[in-house]
């Protein structure tokens, strides 16, 4: 039968409780994260929805037909530098795109998708909502559709799309926290191995070393051992028996 020191069980138990540790501080910290990601993620869903939808607007108050694609594009590079919007993407009615900075609605033709998703959302939740939203879930993204009225007399459908929540990003920014409490924890639990190792196997080898020593013959064996506990106890209980040993010879 494989029989483990005492001392390799303390450092196993040890390496096994930091790693539950770190598993759970980790697990509550991403969780945590994770929600406070997706709350600041609907927030800005609604502040870009709004700042868009306000500033096309203003925009089409009175505008020339030809003027039209290059104030959607003019409006798509600033909106995207000033961070307002994630992926935005400006459609015709007949899904056609305008402006975009989302490479896969250029790339993949979804516009006519897109048109017809606006097209049931506007069917099932009614004409008087001035913009729409869905639940991306292959992309965990929430998609908007705006309605855009020009002078003109002509309707765009402005695309946006917003991270419903970021796990790289939530793992980057607990990396550092993380690692640091990690190594806390290590060095914790190496402190608590060595004074288990102090405490409870240190003694426990020299009552051994002392019983194997009275085997042999020497019965001049005493052990001085002060934990205060039932290792302490033992210690006394084989110098009682030493001087038990020796009357009786």
């Amino acid at each position: 039968m494989f029989k483990s020191k005492l001392q390799t069980r303390i450092f196993l138990l040890v390496i096994g409780l930091s790693f539950i540790l770190i598993t759970v501080f980790t697990s509550i910290q991403l969780h945590n994260h994770i929600e406070r990601l997706r709350a600041y993620n609907k927030y800005r869903a609604r502040v870009g929805t709004i700042v868009v939808k306000t500033s096309l607007e203003r925009s089409f108050k009175s505008v020339q037909p030809e003027k039209v694609s290059g104030i959607f594009k003019s409006a798509v590079k600033s909106f995207t530098n000033k961070g307002v919007v994630e992926r935005i993407s400006i459609l015709s009615m007949d899904g056609k795109v305008v402006a975009t900075n989302d490479p896969l609605v250029k790339e993949s033709g979804k516009a006519k998708e897109d048109i017809k998703t606006y097209l049931q959302l506007s069917r099932d939740t009614g004409a008087d909502v001035w913009f729409f939203s869905t639940l991306n879930s292959a992309a965990q993204a929430v998609d908007i559709y705006i309605p855009i009225f020009t002078n003109l007399g002509s309707v765009y459908i402005v695309k946006l799309s917003f991270s419903a929540s970021n796990i790289q990003k939530a793992f980057a920014d607990i990396l550092v926290p993380i690692t640091l409490i990690a190594i806390v924890i290590i060095i914790a639990n190496i402190l608590l191995a060595i004074i288990l190792l102090r405490t409870v196997v240190r003694p426990i080898k020299e009552v051994t070393a002392a019983i194997n020593d009275t085997a042999a013959g020497n019965l001049n064996q005493q052990v001085n051992i002060k934990t205060g506990d039932e290792i302490e106890d033992l210690g006394n209980a084989f110098n009682r028996m030493i001087a038990m040993l020796k009357r009786k010879k």
